[in-house]
């Protein structure tokens, strides 16, 4: 399923395509995923799944079969949740985007997150996302996922004949110098209506979009052993896989028979990670301690119950972790770093740029240890201050243990990134026997 998603999760669109997809795809083998919408009445029932589609967010969770296993025992959590992120650095299209140079015809863009620019240039590169096109209500325009399937656009470097200190180390600008060619024909028609084409709709009838620019470039296994896979999109394309692999229980026996989980299983999905979490579909919001009190009242729980459960719960927030890059040793921790392909890594700072709690950590590695799945420790270099991820934005509308964990990758915001198959395996196992663990 992994690289499957890497090649059709394109833009956070159809990432949510593709996750809605597989919930409906197992319906057979692990129970029907039913479809709410958080603008709607629900009427649950024990014993069920389902999921809210928020077009580039999703939310799917499990309930157990009685009003008991909703609620904390022991220090039992009755709520477990897994969260990562739909987005990706790169490039978002412009509203009027067709820019002309010459003969040349260029899409004008917009620098989405924090990647690494340089990597971009002399790539394929394709679109897709959403198309919002006029329908008889204003208030409900019929959006239109699209994906071109091949590459567009391209970013060409100087040639180093044009700029001899190319090589010395070089900034752009991001506004003439990291501009797509999209045609050496500006006169042959614009975006739009290329677009309108693509779609089969008129030219007019397309109000607005929100469109990715992405890394055309398949995923390849390489090394020795086949076992590291370069990619775009594994940040954090790798979680969300995981995190869907351990929801569906793809890889348990149950999977099977008819799989009924045994307290709240939650697996979130969020866009806007990449650019700091603060929007309604974000993590930085209210929208997933609304979708849980709605389950609680739903089902004829209190808010007592509900608070009690929150705060008897766990959660995972799932993003990728730096591995230790051999050729620049001097910029990891001394100890903690880890290798790809010797496990998952659990991230900690004291700062709280990661939600990690020594309790959750050991939590961690007793399931880890209990099911023989290699896991190891990351810390930032104290003298280089790390990004954050959006678990302590859940965790602190949740208050609850909280663990980071991620693959160990390479090349991070890279339009072309690495990571070890092994590690990921780990992963996606420790997170199915995160949600299925006992005492």
């Amino acid at each position: 399923m992994f690289v499957e998603l890497l090649k059709e999760g394109t833009s956070p669109y159809q990432v949510t395509v593709f996750i809605k997809d597989k919930l409906q795809e197992n319906a057979a083998s692990v129970g029907r995923f039913e479809e709410l919408r958080m603008d709607s009445p629900w009427k649950l029932s024990f014993g069920r799944n389902y999921f809210i589609d928020l077009k580039s967010s999703i939310i799917a969770f499990r309930l157990p079969e009685s009003e008991k296993e909703m609620l904390p025992e022991d220090g039992h959590p009755s709520i477990r949740i897994t969260a990562c992120h739909t987005d990706f650095p790169g490039f978002r299209i412009k509203s009027d985007p067709d820019m002309k140079e010459g003969d040349y015809g260029k899409i004008d863009t917009e620098v989405y997150g924090g990647p690494i620019e340089s990597t971009w240039l002399d790539r394929p590169l394709g679109v897709s996302g959403i198309v919002a096109a006029a329908s008889e209500d204003p208030f409900a325009p019929r959006l239109v996922p699209y994906d071109s399937r091949r590459a567009l656009f391209t970013i060409p470097n100087l040639a180093i004949h044009m700029d001899r200190e190319t090589n010395n180390g070089k900034t752009f600008n991001r506004q003439t110098q990291l501009i797509p060619i999209f045609t050496a024909d500006a006169k042959g028609g614009d975006f739009r209506e290329f677009l309108a084409s693509e779609l089969g709709v008129g030219k007019e009838e397309i109000l607005s979009w929100d469109l990715t620019v992405y890394n055309a470039d398949a995923p390849e296994l390489l090394g020795r052993d086949s076992d590291i896979l370069s990619s775009p999109r594994i940040d954090n394309l790798s979680s969300v896989a995981a995190c869907l692999e351990g929801i569906l229980h793809t890889h348990s026996d149950a999977f099977i028979g008819s799989y009924v989980a045994k307290c709240l299983e939650i697996a979130a999905f969020f866009n806007h990670e990449e650019i700091g979490s603060r929007t309604g579909v974000g993590a930085d919001s209210n929208l997933l301690s609304d979708v849980i009190t709605r389950i609680y009242e739903s089902l004829g729980l209190c808010e007592e119950e509900r608070i009690r459960a929150v705060y008897g719960g766990f959660l995972l927030s799932v993003d990728v972790a730096h591995a230790f890059h051999p050729n620049y040793a001097e910029k990891a921790d001394p100890v903690n770093r880890p290798i790809i392909n010797h496990g998952f890594a659990v991230k900690q700072a004291f700062s709280q740029s990661y939600a990690t709690q020594p309790e959750a950590v050991s939590a961690v590695r007793a399931i880890c240890g209990r099911n023989g799945i290699p896991c190891q420790n990351y810390f930032n270099r104290s003298d280089i201050p790390g990004g954050h991820t959006l678990g302590v934005f859940v965790e602190s509308r949740l208050p609850m243990r909280a663990a980071d964990i991620g693959l160990p990758i390479l090349a991070m915001h890279s339009a072309r990134e690495t990571c070890g198959m092994r590690d990921y395996s780990a992963m996606e196992q420790f997170i199915e026997a995160f949600y299925k663990e006992r005492a």
